[in-house]
């Protein structure tokens, strides 16, 4: 089990894209409107991931990851994606990438997919599909996994 938390995760990218930014910027892919698009995004973000934990404690369960939940959460932003917590850091981190303007930020917003998905994800499915059996696959059926 890993240590560190999506968040940390999260900000390693962001220091990640920065470095990026400043060292390899690569070609200038983002200006004008969609500059202002990314901070559309992150704010997106931020509203989906309030949401997320916000149902999380309404419901009572835990939102660390990979510990026993106590319940399924399925409903409000819930029936649109199954991690929305995690397409939150995502989306969050393309904001950002839009926001700098440089091709290599992306690097670093397709590794936190990558990591989230590899590290988080896969392996809180397998726990819900343990503890919540037929219910969770039904759900997994229903709603997609990230978006």
């Amino acid at each position: 089990m890993t240590r560190l938390v999506p968040p940390v995760y999260f900000l390693l990218c962001v220091g990640a894209m920065l470095l990026l930014h400043r060292s390899f910027p690569g070609a200038r892919v983002v200006s004008g409107w969609l500059f202002e698009m990314g901070i559309g995004v992150i704010g997106f973000a931020v509203i989906l991931g309030i949401s997320a934990v916000r149902l999380f404690h309404r419901r009572g369960t835990t939102v660390k990851p990979l510990q026993k939940p106590d319940k399924l959460v399925t409903e409000g932003v819930y029936r649109y994606s199954r991690n929305p917590m995690y397409l939150a850091l995502v989306l969050a981190a393309a904001g950002i990438a839009l926001l700098l303007g440089s091709a290599s930020p992306w690097l670093a917003v397709i590794s936190l997919f990558i990591v989230l998905d590899r590290v988080f994800v896969q392996k809180e499915e397998a726990l819900l599909a343990e503890y919540f059996g037929s219910v969770y696959a039904e759900y997994c059926k229903q709603v997609r996994r990230w978006l």
